[in-house]
């Protein structure tokens, strides 16, 4: 939001995002083993209170040695509105953009209804070099996820709504992510993380991770007994 925090005790603000499955987690099986064209689909809302209005967003999954950058793309959508898109596509959005459509072409393609699966909640403190935008750091901290799959869609927009303790999983963990920025893929090779980066691993104050993702853990962590595969960052976590 551009306000500069007092301390990190009080820096950030809440985001709260719901994720869709089918009831037997195919896109979570698809994603976590990195296939190409592996989607997600959130509905995101920011702060921690009761959803008044949010965002419909997808992410899809593109090789990067093809030179094809991964895609996000999202539409500001009323939450009363959204099943209504899921079932019967954009012409109830008011919002016309290109892609709306084929998002709701891409829900279709599984075959099975998408369900709303899990809710992740954390507040998030953005950093930026003074110099300009060439280092951006996010720092997501008080991280729970939550198997929202036995409430109703009005629940679920509702974080006040209690989920038993065996369906919550609060992180251990901040969540630190560092992007660099680059203008085309050639410049990838090249890219350097800062040297605070290596020097936060060497003190063990971080644990690198690859391609780590809150809806994966959540998954996970809700449903070891369903999955076939596990996220290779928890392995990581585990060695804590």
């Amino acid at each position: 939001d551009g306000k500069i925090s007092p301390s990190l005790h009080e820096s950030g603000s809440f985001s709260t995002s719901i994720y869709f499955d089918t009831a037997d987690l195919a896109l979570y099986d698809k994603r976590i083993s990195q296939i190409d064209g592996s989607m997600l689909f959130r509905y995101r809302w920011y702060g921690n209170k009761r959803c008044k209005m949010g965002f419909m967003e997808q992410k899809i999954r593109k090789e990067g040695w093809r030179g094809e950058a991964s895609i996000k793309q999202r539409f500001q959508l009323h939450p009363n509105l959204l099943h209504t898109f899921m079932k019967h596509g954009g012409d109830i959005v008011p919002m016309k953009l290109p892609f709306i459509e084929q998002m709701h072409n891409d829900m279709k393609k599984w075959n099975a209804p998408l369900l709303h699966a899990i809710r992740t909640e954390y507040r998030r403190t953005v950093y930026q070099e003074n110099n300009g935008a060439e280092v951006r750091v996010s720092f997501d901290e008080d991280v729970t996820l939550k198997d929202i799959s036995g409430l109703t869609w009005d629940d679920a927009l509702d974080p006040s709504v209690p989920v038993a303790s065996e369906r919550t999983f609060t992180c251990p963990m901040a969540i630190l992510e560092v992007k660099l920025a680059f203008e085309t893929f050639e410049q990838i090779d090249s890219l350097q993380l800062p040297q605070w980066v290596f020097a936060m691993i060497n003190a063990e104050l971080i644990i690198p991770i690859d391609k780590f993702s809150k809806y994966c853990t959540g998954v996970c962590v809700m449903n070891h007994a369903n999955i076939h595969r596990v996220p290779s960052w928890i392995k990581a976590v585990k060695q804590l």
